[in-house]
C-alpha cells in the first residue's frame, strides 16, 4: 500500500464517520467505565481523529506508524460496523485492482 493510498483511505474513513456526525476528539480516557453508546461515540470520535493524524505521520516518514493506527482504525471500524472485511481489503488494494475472493 502506498504513502498515498493510506493517506486516501484514511481521509474516506474521517468522512464516512464524520457523515455519521462524529467529530474528531483525541480520547483522553485512560480507561473506560462507560458502556454502549457512549464508548461508541468515543471510539468513532477517537478514529476521526486519528485518521486526520495519519496524513500528518506520512508527511513525516513515520509509515510504519501510520500503517499500525491504520490497522487500529481498520479494526474498530469492523468491530463497530461500519465497514466489513471485505470493504477494507478492497480498500487497501491500488485504485482499479481485481478482487480475487478465492486467493483471500
Amino acid at each position: 500500500m502506498t504513502k498515498e493510498r493510506v493517506v486516501d483511505v484514511c481521509r474516506m474513513y474521517a468522512d464516512l464517520l464524520m457523515q455519521c456526525g462524529y467529530a474528531p476528539e483525541r480520547c483522553a480516557l485512560t480507561s473506560f467505565s462507560v458502556e454502549g453508546r457512549v464508548l461508541f461515540a468515543i471510539r468513532a470520535r477517537h478514529v476521526v481523529w486519528m485518521c486526520q493524524e495519519v496524513p500528518k505521520l506520512i508527511a513525516e516518514d513515520r509509515v510504519e506508524k501510520a500503517m499500525r493506527w491504520l490497522g487500529f482504525i481498520q479494526g474498530v471500524l469492523w468491530t463497530d460496523g461500519h465497514r466489513s472485511l471485505e470493504d477494507m481489503k478492497k480498500d487497501n488494494m491500488p485504485p482499479g485492482a481485481g478482487f480475487d475472493r478465492e486467493r483471500v
